[in-house]
């Protein structure tokens, strides 16, 4: 926002000047930040009106209007087929962003999106579809924002889920396996000399950052490095979507499994036996997450080894017989 509206002064869209709080009013009124259908950014402030998933996590909050596009997920497997539809739905999004920066020139500050949508149903796009958006937001002249609060930090077998697709953002937010939420941006970010970074309290907060904080999220990532975790998730996510594969390949309720590095998950017929699936999962000793409707999601640890893999599609495979034949009887 901060970045936009220096943005338009310097083109000449606002006037620049003293600090007034009635004009300031109504030229930040103007800011919006562009987001995809099934995203999760948050629950507080701003991020209510981006993250539009379970109601019960938004509603009846103040919420923006601001503009949300389609997500063209992939659909899994992926085939000649598919590749087309996602053609013709990828182009759809990319023109509908582009129709309404048209609309509504220069009010669009950011884009933001995660590179696989956790909350939403584990939703992966293409890799290309990534590196256009970066194109489209460089056109509409709004700054590319990853959300890696799920995908960051290893998880997919890159530190950044973003690096998979070979694309440079603006601005990434962080979190969860750092075990402290931060963002880094970019030289966009620092493109006028007083930028939230440059200026003091512009961004603050009384619970922001401690001490202790920043001692615990150093020895994170000294381990991470230590132990050469994110190729651990590599090596052994692969092992685990090999063995998903297997695993939904020998039962029919078991649909579009699909996952990078530890990142994974798998699709249920419906959100009633998702729902038990899930149970029966924990009654069994294993933790697993609902994702989207009908979606169960797998969040391993970066520590993860190839025996816990085998003792996970050991349980999910126990778990899947015992649904299966009580639908029988």
């Amino acid at each position: 926002m901060d970045w936009k509206s220096h943005d338009r002064e310097a083109k000449g869209i606002d006037a620049s000047g003293k600090f007034d709080w009635d004009t300031d009013q109504e030229k930040s009124s103007h800011l919006t930040i562009g987001h995809f259908h099934e995203a999760f950014h948050g629950r507080s402030g701003y991020t209510l009106s981006v993250t539009n998933t379970d109601p019960n996590k938004t509603a009846r909050f103040a919420k923006f209007d601001w503009p949300r596009f389609d997500n063209p997920k992939v659909r899994f497997p992926v085939d000649e087929a598919e590749n087309a539809r996602l053609d013709a739905c990828e182009a759809a999004t990319l023109d509908s962003i582009r129709a309404h920066a048209e609309a509504n020139p220069d009010t669009m500050a950011a884009i933001i999106m995660e590179p696989i949508q956790g909350e939403g149903g584990d939703n992966h796009f293409r890799d290309s579809f990534l590196r256009d958006m970066r194109s489209v937001c460089d056109e509409v002249d709004a700054l590319y924002i990853f959300d890696e609060v799920q995908t960051g930090m290893g998880a997919t077998g890159r530190m950044w889920a973003h690096q998979h697709s070979s694309v440079e953002p603006d601005m990434i937010a962080f979190g969860k396996k750092s075990q402290v939420c931060g963002l880094m941006a970019g030289p966009r970010l620092k493109e006028f000399d007083d930028n939230v970074f440059a200026t003091s309290s512009r961004i603050n907060s009384t619970w922001g950052g401690n001490l202790t904080d920043f001692v615990r999220a150093r020895l994170i990532l000294e381990t991470i490095e230590r132990d050469d975790l994110v190729r651990n998730a590599e090596v052994v996510g692969a092992e685990l979507i090999a063995g998903l594969n297997e695993f939904g390949a020998s039962h029919e309720m078991v649909s579009s499994v699909r996952g990078r590095g530890l990142f994974a998950a798998f699709t249920l017929p419906s959100q009633n036996i998702r729902n038990r699936f899930n149970s029966a999962c924990l009654e069994a000793g294993m933790h697993v997450l609902n994702s989207g409707t009908q979606s169960i999601r797998l969040r391993p640890s970066l520590t993860f080894s190839s025996d816990e893999v085998n003792e996970g599609l050991n349980i999910l495979e126990s778990v899947a017989n015992s649904i299966e034949s009580s639908a029988v009887a």
